[in-house]
């Protein structure tokens, strides 16, 4: 990146020219008590700019947007990293950067939302990088926001809009791959609806009810799945703190809920036999962790444990450019 600074009279600018880059890490998370069982470990070390994403999808990898290598134009690409081997592999390349991307649970599929006059566009396609452009599953229909359990489904809200409308109320209805047909799934009487799957676990989703034109502030619960509306009676209210839903973390078997309580990383543990929570407990990092999660990090729980970004040293520079006459 160039930044001029000032311009003298006889035509000579001072320039700041600098590059920063990204690298994710993975600290080891016990499945049993959700604690720290190492160190963390880089992920990746290789200069681009990353950004994490929360596309669902495969719980042994994660997925992020990274910066072409184009320095002439603003290109990125989106990729999966295999947690375990720490390969990286390029999804479909037909993907546009636009703010929702979804992976079905068996890693298989990639869904995005794609402009099209005040609303979007759903296409569905698959992950393989190379694989055939994808689909068009249904036209100015809204935003997918999660497959199903079952990888049957999109659960997607209609009302999403290229220009937003603050005090816009979102609904959540489920679309069919197979056929493009489509049901309602979820609406409240009052309160804006978003939902989440919860890990790899199949029998229930994570919902959060917002008032329209929020913050982004809401209440969590966690519903059985089923293709027909859930009753409210059978939700079960997650004992966190009212927060955007993003400030939750979920392990991918759906049995440790994260979040962070000012500077430290707290955990309760969901019991799906009983339906029921654990206490509250801290998340101690092991002793002579170097990289442990701060809360201005991105970060996500995913597999076999915490995956965060972490900003590099910035290579910073200052130069002088005569200008062309």
């Amino acid at each position: 990146a160039e930044f001029p600074s000032s311009i003298s009279a006889n035509g000579t600018v001072a320039l700041q020219v600098f590059k920063f880059s990204r690298d994710l890490y993975l600290i080891p998370l016990s499945s049993a008590t959700g604690q720290p069982t190492g160190v963390a470990r880089r992920l990746t070390q290789d200069g681009r700019l990353k950004d994490l994403w929360p596309s669902g999808g495969d719980r042994g990898s994660v997925h992020f947007w990274a910066q072409g290598t184009d320095s002439r134009a603003s290109s990125w690409d989106f990729f999966a990293l295999d947690l375990g081997s720490g390969k990286q592999t390029r999804v479909n390349g037909r993907i546009p950067l636009w703010d929702t991307v979804v992976i079905s649970p068996d890693g298989r599929q990639v869904a995005y939302s794609v402009p099209e006059g005040d609303s979007y566009s759903i296409r569905v396609g698959e992950t393989a990088s190379g694989a055939p452009e994808a689909r068009v599953l249904c036209r100015a229909c809204g935003k997918a926001r999660r497959f199903s359990p079952d990888g049957r489904f999109l659960l997607y809200n209609p009302e999403a809009s290229v220009k937003p409308e603050p005090k816009r109320k979102f609904t959540v209805r489920l679309l069919e791959l197979a056929t493009g047909k489509d049901r309602p799934w979820l609406e409240d009487a009052s309160d804006s609806a978003f939902v989440r799957t919860l890990g790899q676990d199949s029998a229930w989703l994570l919902i959060v009810l917002a008032p329209p034109g929020s913050s982004g502030m809401g209440r969590g619960y966690l519903v059985p799945w089923r293709e027909q509306p859930v009753p409210k009676s059978e939700w079960i209210k997650i004992p966190l703190p009212d927060a955007a839903p993003t400030n939750w973390r979920v392990s991918p078997t759906g049995s440790f809920f994260y979040f962070l309580e000012g500077s430290k990383l707290m955990a309760i543990r969901f019991n799906p036999q009983r339906a029921d929570f654990s206490e509250r407990q801290e998340v101690k990092f092991v002793p002579g962790s170097t990289v442990t999660l701060k809360s201005d990090d991105e970060w996500e729980v995913r597999g076999p444990g915490l995956v965060l970004e972490r900003e590099e040293e910035s290579d910073n520079s200052v130069w002088l450019l005569k200008l062309p006459r």
